[in-house]
């Protein structure tokens, strides 16, 4: 086996889209790859739950009854209308449009006093609402979940609670929602070598209903923030290099690119010798390996998918790590 290293594992958001990972992370488990660091963020929580609680195989036939059941298993538009005719006719406020007790359910049938006690790190990424959004990370091994596992089902909540469309959650009397951005950084600092990001961008060209148009315009911004955020970090980690399955430039998606330009202008301010790094962790190679979608699946989107599409998402994300998964290992020798 080659050596990657120490592994962190990134289980991005996405709402349903985010079955696309489900197929990455089982390509990464059949391989060999043991992720010491798994961190969740928005519906990649739910996944990297299933994944610390019981493997990946759990993970998968969660999303797999999400697909028996339909998108009503987490959005159930009547919520919305309820809200609508709420606001409209007794001029009661709309906090959120949906109830979460679809997410309640998933999350409550997880067993917290097995992923507490699992041996990987696993780390909730939350947004504080009441310190002016700040993003805040929640473990498995913090001691107050150790002494009540329970406890920790309120930052997995919290995290897939999208602003607007959930209640916020109430943590230590401070509102945490929807983590929106997965954190780089906290992964590399817990001593992580080879940290593979699985993102979930389902975003095309042919877009018209509004759903698609409105993923379309969420995935521009969050990719002009991930691209600033990206060169902070890797200045710091400038050893780091991207590597993803898109070999021309021309054919990669945008967010590919803002990984590569983030780390080639890193590179151009600071060398790993700069650094000081310990000539020890320079002998396993410092990689950060991103797997996005490369055909989008037209009908599955964040708020909804068709019968099927479940399940091509997670074939198509397994089949598609696999083969890059190979050419990394290759790297290595």
């Amino acid at each position: 086996m080659a050596n990657l290293g120490k592994v962190g594992l990134i289980e991005n958001g996405g709402g349903f889209s985010a079955a696309f990972s489900v197929g990455s992370t089982k390509a990464i488990y059949k391989c060999g790859i043991q992720p010491q660091v798994i961190q969740g963020v928005s519906a990649g929580a739910l996944t990297a739950t299933k994944i610390v609680e019981g493997g990946i195989e759990e993970a998968e036939k969660v999303w797999l009854e999400i697909e028996r059941q339909g998108p009503k298993t987490i959005f159930n538009w009547w919520d919305l209308l309820t809200s609508v005719k709420n606001l409209v006719i007794h001029k009661i406020p709309i906090q959120s449009f949906f109830r979460n007790e679809g997410l309640k359910r998933l999350i409550d049938s997880a067993d917290m006093e097995k992923v507490v006690q699992a041996k990987e790190l696993f780390q909730i990424v939350t947004r504080n609402e009441s310190r002016g959004w700040i993003p805040h990370i929640f473990t498995n091994h913090e001691e107050r979940f150790l002494q009540n596992p329970k406890l920790f089902r309120k930052p997995i909540l919290a995290t897939t609670a999208l602003q607007g469309a959930f209640d916020s959650v109430e943590i230590d009397s401070e509102m945490h929602s929807d983590g929106i951005f997965y954190n780089l950084r906290a992964v590399i600092e817990e001593g992580c070598d080879t940290v593979f990001i699985l993102l979930n961008d389902q975003s095309d060209e042919n877009q018209n209903r509004f759903d698609q148009r409105l993923s379309k315009a969420k995935h521009a911004l969050y990719e002009e923030a991930m691209a600033l955020r990206l060169e902070k970090i890797l200045e710091k980690y400038p050893d780091y290099d991207v590597i993803s399955d898109h070999e021309s430039e021309e054919e990669a998606p945008s967010l590919i690119k803002a990984f590569k330009r983030a780390a080639k202008n890193a590179k151009s301010v600071m060398s790993s010798v700069a650094k000081g790094d310990d000539i020890g962790n320079l002998l396993v190679p410092h990689r950060i390996i991103v797997i996005i979608p490369r055909k989008p699946i037209s009908t599955l989107h964040t708020f909804g998918f068709e019968r099927g599409d479940i399940k091509a998402a997670i074939e198509q994300g397994e089949d598609q790590a696999k083969l890059l998964i190979k050419k990394v290992l290759k790297m290595s020798y």
